[in-house]
């Protein structure tokens, strides 16, 4: 995703978006000029959620953006979906909210945009860089000023195509927005990709990446060791596949911290087992890997903040598939602690 933090908070050039909510649209309009008035009533905006109208400058470009909350009481009580949406919909340029926001809202609405502007090109052929890519410029802690550099090459990216790019206040968490932006694309990435492109080993890769950076631990069981190790129900589920079955144990922090364990469903690919899924059902299922995708975002949010913690994440990765060894409806498995588990239907592994 495209994500530049330069040192900004508002500048001449950055375009005013106007945050408007249904009840404060009215008194904003009695402050505009008559121009504005028959603008907005003739475009019949009505501040609704997610909809916005470009306002035209007297050169017959655009001097700012409406941007409608709906029903929400206030633009202080946005959440980042509020904002999520405008990288995609706004035309290439700079912007910057035409008033302040508390920090809190202020940090969602930068994390919303960033959201906004993420994208999986991967696999893409063609060009890249979709023009609804956008970046945020960040508040300088001193005077919030941009560089004239910084500017001209956010003006040039913009005037490229590559974008509608954020003027962020300097009261947002950008430490916050950055971290969690990262996590979070991660994540997406990991659920994105093709499940021939990711499956247990991948993922347990991901993690041992993860604790690399972090200076965690990372241990994986594999294959037959999982029965041995006391996994057998893991095991069950993975052995179809000739991508064998892992259980992945990250742990971080101090022993004497507060302990928090995560644990996330790692099905890099569930075609149901014996259980057939439909052709429909089974098209998406690359994403039932997705419980261990957002278990490692939050680890690595966790990890970059350097929350006194004693983390732990469990996931049991796997591939649900069909072959000699697939575990049967009607079969008896033994579990962890003892417990009898008769299969019902082999496509509800994860339960």
């Amino acid at each position: 995703m495209t994500s530049e933090l330069l040192p900004a908070e508002q500048t001449e050039s950055a375009r005013p978006l106007w945050l408007l909510t249904q009840a404060g649209l009215t008194p904003w309009l009695a402050e505009q000029p008559p121009a504005i008035q028959t603008w907005v009533q003739q475009n019949g905006f009505n501040a609704e959620r997610l909809r916005t109208l470009l306002l035209p400058s007297a050169a017959g470009g655009v001097s700012g953006v409406l941007v409608g909350l709906g029903a929400l009481e206030s633009p202080d009580r946005l959440t980042l979906w509020d904002a999520a949406g405008l990288p995609g919909k706004l035309r290439p340029g700079i912007y910057a909210l035409a008033e302040a926001l508390p920090a809190h809202a202020a940090t969602q609405f930068a994390l919303g945009w960033q959201f906004g502007c993420y994208r999986f090109s991967r696999y893409r052929t063609g060009p890249e860089g979709a023009a609804a890519e956008g970046a945020v410029l960040e508040a300088d802690a001193s005077d919030g000023n941009v560089s004239s550099s910084a500017l001209a090459g956010a003006k040039a990216r913009a005037a490229e195509g590559n974008g509608a790019q954020l003027v962020v206040p300097r009261n947002a968490d950008l430490e916050y927005v950055t971290r969690a932006t990262a996590a979070c694309a991660h994540a997406r990435d990991y659920i994105n990709l093709p499940a021939n492109d990711f499956g247990p080993f991948e993922l347990a890769a991901a993690a041992q990446r993860l604790a690399l950076r972090f200076n965690a631990e990372c241990r994986v069981t594999v294959g037959g060791d999982l029965a041995a190790a006391g996994y057998p129900l893991v095991y069950a589920v993975g052995k179809a596949s000739e991508r064998e079955p892992r259980l992945i144990d990250l742990r971080a922090g101090a022993l004497n911290a507060p302990r928090v364990t995560i644990v996330g469903k790692g099905v890099c690919f569930d075609s149901g087992g014996l259980d057939l899924k439909t052709s429909a059902s089974m098209a998406l299922m690359k994403k039932d890997m997705g419980g261990a995708a957002c278990a490692l975002a939050l680890a690595e949010m966790l990890l970059a903040s350097d929350a006194p913690i004693r983390l732990r994440v469990l996931i049991p990765a796997v591939e649900n598939a069909i072959g000699g060894g697939a575990f049967r409806p009607g079969d008896v498995l033994r579990s962890r602690k003892g417990l009898t588990v008769e299969v019902g239907n082999t496509d509800a592994e994860g339960r």
